[in-house]
């Protein structure tokens, strides 16, 4: 059981390095923590014998392996949020992955993601 890899969702490297209540909701970086006490009754009929494997939720452990998801078009500030992340997680990453990808037009808005192959490199 578990998985090969797993990726957070994108973060966006300014955002996430000027604020502190970004950051806050966006380090998920840990599985998810009680889940079956917010069940309805309901549901936790449905779910019978297995609430019981939900208990090892209640633990936190970190992700792993992890790859963090960054978005970004200022050098600086995509290396200060990836160095502000390793410390966190206290280096427990397998890496970073920067998101060259995207193609939605919040990506073209912010220059990120596909739209960086849009324009030449200021460094």
């Amino acid at each position: 059981p578990g998985v090969d890899l797993a990726f957070t969702q994108m973060i966006h490297s300014k955002n996430f390095v000027r604020d502190e209540t970004f950051r806050k909701t966006h380090m998920d970086l840990w599985e998810a923590g009680v889940v079956y006490p917010k069940l309805l009754p309901t549901q936790l009929e449905c779910l019978g014998d297995e609430v019981g494997q939900l208990e090892d939720l209640t633990q936190q452990q970190p992700s792993a392996p992890l790859m963090v998801q960054l978005a970004g078009h200022d050098v600086d500030m995509v290396v200060q949020a990836a160095l502000m992340i390793y410390e966190e997680t206290d280096g427990k990453l397998t890496g970073i992955d920067l998101n060259c990808g995207c193609p939605q037009q919040i990506a073209r808005k912010g220059n990120y993601g596909a739209f960086l192959m849009e324009r030449d490199s200021e460094r």
